[in-house]
């Protein structure tokens, strides 16, 4: 019984030396962190930094409001491109016509088409919605808009 009471005051002893040497460096932390500034001071320090504290908490709220809007916003914006080169008529050389798609996020926007031929370019818009167009698509469209939606 004896050595179980020794080994707990040992125990103790040393568990009040940690303790105490925990509570020195903790003060002489304090002290240099507060060096040179009177306790009025500090807490005028602390009293500023909580008010710019909940300032950038307003602010980051403010932030993401506006970051939620412009993700909405953004998905009407043309983010989609795809543009095909091609010659329609065989007396024709080179590929000098084109179908050019724009969308948005939502697979909506318009497909341009420009037939080039000897005596004049031709210029044709179609209006395509959610990824389909209610007037007929030639190969080119089809393909040009293949490649947007991909």
């Amino acid at each position: 019984m004896a050595n179980y009471l020794t080994a707990l005051l040992v125990f103790l002893f040393i568990l009040n030396i940690l303790s105490l040497s925990l509570s020195i460096y903790i003060f002489l932390f304090f002290r240099k962190l507060s060096q040179g500034v009177g306790r009025a001071d500090l807490i005028k320090i602390l009293t500023h930094l909580s008010s710019i504290e909940k300032a950038n908490t307003e602010g980051i709220g403010s932030i993401n409001k506006e970051l939620e809007a412009l993700k909405k916003n953004v998905s009407h914006h043309l983010q989609k491109v795809a543009f095909v080169q091609f010659n329609p008529f065989s007396e024709l050389g080179g590929n000098h016509s084109f179908s050019l798609v724009l969308l948005d996020e939502h697979l909506t926007g318009f497909i341009i088409t420009g037939l080039h031929t000897r005596e004049r370019t031709r210029v044709y818009v179609k209006r395509v919605d959610k990824g389909h167009c209610k007037q007929d698509l030639s190969k080119e469209e089809k393909e040009a808009l293949a490649k947007a939606s991909a």
